[in-house]
C-alpha cells in the first residue's frame, strides 16, 4: 500500500444517492390532484343527469324505428303522431301540448326546433294525419321520411319553446 496522497489506488467510489421517489408528493400535486377528481366527478354526475333526463328521448326513437316496419302507412303515421305527442308532453306543460292538432300542432314541433321543418311533404302530414286518411301517392319513401322527421325532432327539440 502506497502513502502517496496523490495514487489512484486510493480512489475510492462515488457515493450515489438514493433515487427520488414518487411519494410522498409535495403539498402542490396534492391540490392539483384533488381539483382534477372534483371536476371529473362533477362532469361524471353532469353527464349522467344528462343521460338519465334524456330517457324519455330515447324511448320516443326507439318506437318511432319501430314504426318502419309497419304494414299500413296511415297507422304508421297516427302512431309516429302520437309518440311525438307523448314526447311532447314529457318535454313541455300538459296543458301547453294537449290541446294542439292540426296546424297548430305542426307550428308547435317546428317552434320548439331550430332546424327541423314540418312544414314540407311528408311530414306536413301530421297536421292531418288524424283527420284524413293519406293519399294513395303516399309511397314508402315518404313514409320513412316523415319518420325521419320525426326522429330528428325526437333528437333536437329544445325543452322551451322559442
Amino acid at each position: 500500500m502506497t502513502t502517496d496522497p496523490y495514487s489512484l489506488d486510493l480512489l475510492e467510489d462515488i457515493v450515489v444517492p438514493e433515487p427520488v421517489g414518487l411519494f410522498p408528493l409535495a403539498s402542490g400535486w396534492w391540490y392539483v390532484i384533488a381539483i382534477t377528481g372534483s371536476w371529473a366527478g362533477y362532469l361524471l354526475i353532469n353527464r349522467m343527469i344528462r343521460y338519465w333526463k334524456n330517457a324519455y328521448r330515447r324511448e320516443g326513437l326507439k318506437l318511432i324505428r319501430a314504426l318502419e316496419s309497419a304494414e299500413s302507412y296511415d297507422e304508421g303515421m297516427r302512431q309516429a303522431d302520437e309518440v311525438l305527442k307523448r314526447v311532447a308532453m314529457v318535454s313541455f306543460r300538459r296543458n301547453q301540448v294537449a290541446p294542439l292538432w292540426g296546424q297548430s300542432w305542426v307550428d308547435f314541433l317546428e317552434s320548439t326546433s331550430d332546424s327541423i321543418r314540418f312544414d314540407q311533404e311528408p311530414a306536413a302530414r301530421f297536421a292531418t294525419i288524424n283527420i284524413q286518411p293519406l293519399p294513395d301517392s303516399f309511397s314508402r319513401r315518404d313514409y320513412l321520411s316523415a319518420l325521419e322527421t320525426a326522429a330528428a325532432w325526437v333528437r333536437h327539440h329544445s325543452v322551451e319553446p322559442k
